[in-house]
C-alpha cells in the first residue's frame, strides 16, 4: 500500500483534521488550530519538482478526495515549524491535557481529567475572517459531564459513550449542550471506543485492555436526515410566514422536535439492550474504516488489514519512524478518510494513502 507523509516537528498529545483545518493538541493544554488546506498549497509552491506537487495534491487536497490515487516518485514532505505557524487561524487554552478528542458539527469534544468539555468554531470557507477560529461570543468552554476522567468519547447523531477506565462505560444522549445519562457498564476497565458505519447499520465499540466489543445501531444517516429535515422546516417558518402565524407553527415543529429527541433517547436505550459481540484484544489499539480497512497497533507498530473486495484482504504493515505515542484515523470525514496521524515523541506524521470515502450507490425509484 503506497504510503506518503507530511511530517510536523513538535511536541503534541494528539491531532485532528475537519473540513480542512488542522487542529494539534499540546503538552501546555492548547488547541492549536492552522489552515491545513492553505499550508499545503503554500509549501507545495516551494517545490520544483512537478511529479510531488500533484502526488500531495492528489492524496491530501480536499479538491481530490473522490479520486485519491497517484504514482510514487516521493514519499515525505516536511513542514517546518516557522513556516507552519504562518497559517494559525487561532488557538484556546484548555488548562488539561486531553485523553481523546471528536470533532463533529462544528464543535471541539475533548476529554481529560476533568471529565468532557467542548468549544464552538466557524468552519465556512466562505467566510475567511473566521474559517478556522472559535466562537468569541460564547466565552470559554461548554461542560457536558465532569468529576469524572474519561479516557475516550465516541458520538453519533448525539449518541454518545465515555469510556472512563475503572468507572466504567457511561452512555447518554448529548442535545442542545447537556449530557443525559441513560445506562452504564461497569463489566470491566473501559479505556477506548468507536462509532462507524457501514451500508446499512452503525457499530458501537468499546474495548478494555483484555476485550473488545462490538453493538449494532441505527444508522446515523437516517437519524441526521430527519434531524436536517426538521431544521429545514423551521428555516421556512422563520422566512416565510407573519409574526403570529410563525409562532404557532414554530410551536408545533418544537413538539415534534421534542417527540423526535424523546424517540432517540429510546431507540438509543433499546440497541444498548442488544447483545453485544465480544472477542479478546488482541492488540493495543485498533480502529476500523467503515468495512474498507482495520488498523491496529501491536507493540510500536502499526498495521493494516485492507478489504480488496470479493473476501480479498492485504495486510500491510505502515511505515513509521520513531515511538508512537498516539494515532488516529477518520472513518466519518469524507475530505480526508484517507488519513492516519501518528504522534511520535517530537513530531506528528499525517499520513495519505490511495483509499475513497465509499459513495452510497444511488438507485432509481421504481
Amino acid at each position: 500500500m503506497k504510503q506518503w507523509s507530511i511530517n510536523i516537528p513538535g511536541n503534541y498529545l494528539d491531532s485532528f483534521i475537519y473540513m480542512g483545518i488542522l487542529f494539534l493538541f499540546d503538552f501546555d493544554g492548547k488547541i492549536n488550530v492552522f489552515n491545513f488546506e492553505n499550508m499545503l498549497n503554500k509549501r507545495l509552491d516551494l517545490e520544483n519538482d512537478q511529479n510531488k506537487k500533484q502526488e500531495f495534491q492528489s492524496i491530501f487536497s480536499r479538491q481530490c478526495e473522490k479520486n485519491r490515487k497517484s504514482k510514487q516518485y516521493n514519499k515525505n514532505l516536511e513542514i517546518d515549524s516557522n513556516f507552519l505557524e504562518q497559517f494559525r487561524t487561532d488557538e484556546f487554552d484548555i488548562g488539561e491535557w486531553v485523553t481523546d478528542v471528536n470533532i463533529t458539527s462544528k464543535n471541539v469534544y475533548f476529554s481529560s481529567s476533568k471529565g468532557v468539555q467542548k468549544k464552538r468554531f466557524f468552519a465556512d470557507e466562505h467566510t475567511p475572517e473566521t474559517y478556522g477560529k472559535f466562537n468569541k461570543e460564547k466565552k470559554g468552554k461548554v461542560d457536558l459531564f465532569l468529576d469524572t476522567k474519561v479516557y475516550s468519547i465516541a458520538s453519533s447523531a448525539g449518541r454518545t459513550v465515555l469510556c472512563c477506565g475503572d468507572e466504567g462505560a457511561i452512555y447518554g444522549l448529548e442535545q442542545n449542550s447537556k449530557f443525559t445519562y441513560i445506562k452504564d457498564n461497569k463489566s470491566d476497565n473501559w479505556i477506548d471506543c468507536q462509532w462507524y458505519s457501514l451500508s446499512n447499520k452503525d457499530i458501537l465499540s468499546i474495548n478494555s485492555q483484555q476485550i473488545i466489543t462490538k453493538q449494532e445501531m441505527k444508522l446515523e444517516k437516517t437519524i441526521q436526515e430527519t434531524k436536517n429535515r426538521i431544521f429545514e422546516i423551521q428555516k421556512i417558518i422563520r422566512e416565510k410566514y407573519s409574526k403570529q402565524k410563525k409562532i404557532e407553527k414554530i410551536q408545533k415543529i418544537n413538539k415534534i422536535m421534542n417527540s423526535f429527541e424523546s424517540n432517540l433517547r429510546q431507540c438509543y436505550s433499546k440497541d444498548l439492550e442488544k447483545e453485544s459481540e465480544s472477542n479478546n484484544m488482541k492488540y493495543f489499539k485498533q480502529k476500523n474504516l467503515k468495512n474498507i480497512a482495520s488498523f491496529f497497533q501491536l507493540n510500536n507498530e502499526i498495521l493494516c488489514e485492507l478489504n480488496c473486495g470479493n473476501g480479498n484482504i492485504i495486510n500491510h504493515k505502515i511505515v513509521s519512524d520513531g515511538e508512537i505515542t498516539n494515532w488516529r484515523i477518520f472513518p466519518n470525514a469524507r475530505t480526508h478518510f484517507n488519513q492516519l496521524h501518528i504522534i511520535y515523541d517530537d513530531y506528528m506524521s499525517i499520513n495519505g494513502f490511495e483509499i475513497n470515502f465509499p459513495r452510497l450507490q444511488q438507485t432509481s425509484k421504481p
